[in-house]
C-alpha cells in the first residue's frame, strides 16, 4: 500500500524483522496497533521469496495485501540528515556493522570486549553474534520510527525484545509507556483466525476501549512515573477494573434471576387480566439491568484499562506476550 493511504490518526508499529516468522507475535501486536512495518524490508522480502521453507508466507503476503503489514522506503530529506537524533542512529549503524565486519576477520573471536566508536556501549566478543545482531536490529527499528514520524508525520513507534545496551539510547516516554502495555496484551495461537483478529479491532465497543486505552496512555506518558511503577500501576488497574467488573456482573445475573422469577408469574397473570402497561414493565426491568451493567463498566475503577482486560478474555487461554521494552 502507498504510504499516503495511512490515515494520521493510526497507530503504527514498527516490530523486528524477529516477527516475521512469528505469526502469533503480529496477532498480538495488530491487537495495539493499526499497522504494522518491520524494521527490515528486505528480510521481509527474502523470507517471502524462500516460500519453501516460509511456512506462513501466503499469511504475510495477505497481511501485506490487506494493508495490515506495509513496507517503506523513506524519502530523502536534507533537513532530517542535519537532525541530531537521526544522525545518532546512523552513526550508530555504521559502527555496530565496522564492528561486526571487523571481528568476523579476525583469526578467531575472544574474550575481549567490543567498543562501539563513539559510544559508551561495549559488548563481549564472545556474545557478539547474538547481542550485536539484536542491538542493530533495535536501532533500525527506532530509525525507521523516527524516519516515519519525521517525513510522514505518522504515530510511529518501535517494537523489540529488550537488550543488555536499550538504555544506552535515550527512550521516548510515549515508546515506553505503549511497550508496557502491550506486554499485557494476549498473544493468540498460529490457530486463531485472522477474521476473529479483525472482526474484534472492528468492533465498536473494543473500538471504544481502546480509545480510553490511548488516552490513559497519553496522559502517563506526561508523567515522570518510573517504567515499573507505570508497570505495577497497570497490574492494579487491570486486577481492580475486573474485581469491580465481576461484582456487578454477579450482581446483575442475580438481579436477572430474580426478575425472571418475579416477572414469568407476572406475564402469565398480566396476560391473563390483559394489563398490558405491566406487562411491558416487567420486560423493561431486564433491559434496565443490562444498561445498568453497562454503566458500571463505564465508572468502574481502571475502566481505562478495559480494552485490556476484554482482550484477555476474548482471547481466553491465550497468556499475555512476553514483556518488551522499547
Amino acid at each position: 500500500m502507498d504510504i499516503d493511504e495511512i490515515s494520521k490518526s493510526e497507530i503504527v508499529g514498527v516490530t523486528s524483522v524477529a516477527s516475521v516468522g512469528n505469526i502469533s507475535k503480529l496477532k498480538q501486536e495488530l491487537l495495539m496497533f493499526d499497522r504494522l512495518t518491520f524494521s527490515d524490508d528486505s528480510f521481509l522480502s527474502a523470507f517471502l521469496r524462500g516460500k519453501g521453507m516460509a511456512y506462513n508466507a501466503n499469511e504475510l503476503e495477505w497481511l501485506l495485501e490487506e494493508g495490515l503489514i506495509f513496507k517503506y522506503v523513506p524519502k530523502l530529506n536534507k533537513r532530517l540528515e542535519r537532525d541530531s537524533k537521526y544522525k545518532q542512529y546512523l552513526r550508530l549503524i555504521g559502527a555496530i556493522d565496522e564492528q561486526i565486519d571487523k571481528s568476523f576477520k579476525e583469526s578467531e573471536l575472544s574474550s575481549r570486549r567490543l567498543d562501539l566508536p563513539g559510544t559508551d556501549i561495549s559488548i563481549p566478543r564472545i556474545t557478539l553474534p547474538k547481542h550485536i545482531g539484536q542491538f542493530r536490529d533495535e536501532i533500525f527499528c527506532r530509525l525507521k520510527a523516527y524516519q516515519l514520524q519525521r517525513l510522514e508525520s505518522l504515530q510511529a513507534y518501535p517494537l523489540f525484545y529488550e537488550s543488555a545496551y536499550t538504555n544506552k539510547v535515550s527512550i521516548p516516554r510515549k515508546t515506553k509507556v505503549i511497550q508496557i502495555s502491550l506486554g499485557f496484551l494476549p498473544k493468540p495461537d498460529e490457530s486463531t483466525p485472522w477474521e476473529k483478529i479483525l472482526d474484534y479491532r472492528a468492533d465498536p465497543d473494543s473500538k471504544g476501549k481502546f480509545f480510553a486505552l490511548r488516552n490513559w496512555m497519553n496522559e502517563i506518558a506526561r508523567s515522570d512515573i518510573d517504567p515499573r511503577e507505570i508497570e505495577e500501576k497497570l497490574e492494579w488497574l487491570i486486577y481492580d477494573y475486573q474485581r469491580h467488573l465481576d461484582l456487578h456482573r454477579l450482581k446483575s445475573t442475580m438481579g436477572n434471576f430474580e426478575t425472571i422469577v418475579v416477572t414469568t408469574a407476572d406475564i402469565l397473570e398480566n396476560l391473563t387480566k390483559m394489563r398490558w402497561g405491566k406487562l411491558a414493565q416487567s420486560f423493561f426491568s431486564i433491559r434496565k439491568r443490562k444498561i445498568a451493567l453497562l454503566e458500571a463498566e463505564l465508572t468502574s475503577p481502571g475502566a481505562e484499562v478495559a480494552y485490556i482486560v476484554k482482550t484477555q478474555g476474548s482471547f481466553e487461554g491465550q497468556k499475555p506476550a512476553d514483556r518488551m521494552s522499547n
